[in-house]
């Protein structure tokens, strides 16, 4: 009789572990979200450009700005022939064919401009979206990166439809993809 007890009791305790560890599984994956925006479907009040500071980085910590570069403060006249140029730029690029892409305001922008050997240049980061992860209510990552005027976001380092890094001569009126 106590035999039975015994495997009553053994096999409670099983299905009591077997179930707290699946509670613990469900509260782990109910806690954890990510959040994907869109610059497309952002207003223009959350579609801001963000204007990068003179130490700017990439999220591998290598700085934007190497030696000789000197940073210079942005102006709305800077801004504007910067867009005009990219603009011109985007609807003459084979590579980056698609539609959505040929738009500007489909981006979230990262500027910084610079004068080297007399000729004025803005680096620009393009964007089409940014990550959140929310670990729990209080813990927040942001998956590309946390401060947009210091880090550039850009996890390819480099262009596609979805990320760009351009180089904009202002001085010459030219745009390069310096990766």
């Amino acid at each position: 009789m106590e035999s039975k007890y015994m495997i009553i009791f053994v096999l409670s305790c099983l299905l009591a572990a077997c179930a707290g560890k699946q509670t613990k599984h469900n509260e782990m994956q109910n806690t954890r979200h990510i959040d994907t925006i869109w610059a497309k479907y952002c207003d223009g009040l959350h579609n801001e450009p963000h204007f990068l500071k003179q130490d700017a980085s990439y999220q591998d910590g290598k700085k934007v700005l190497k030696k000789g570069q000197k940073a210079i403060g942005l102006t709305s006249d800077i801004v504007k022939e910067t867009d005009r140029l990219i603009m011109a730029w985007l609807e003459r690029n084979d590579k980056l064919s698609s539609t959505n892409s040929r738009v500007l305001n489909n981006y979230f922008k990262q500027y910084l401009c610079y004068k080297e050997k007399g000729q004025v240049f803005v680096f620009v980061n393009l964007y089409a979206y940014r990550t959140t992860i929310y670990a729990n209510e209080e813990n927040v990552t942001h998956t590309f990166a946390e401060n947009p005027n210091t880090t550039v976001i850009n996890p390819k380092k480099g262009t596609d439809t979805n990320y760009m890094i351009l180089l904009v001569n202002l001085t010459q009126k030219t745009v390069l993809m310096p990766f």
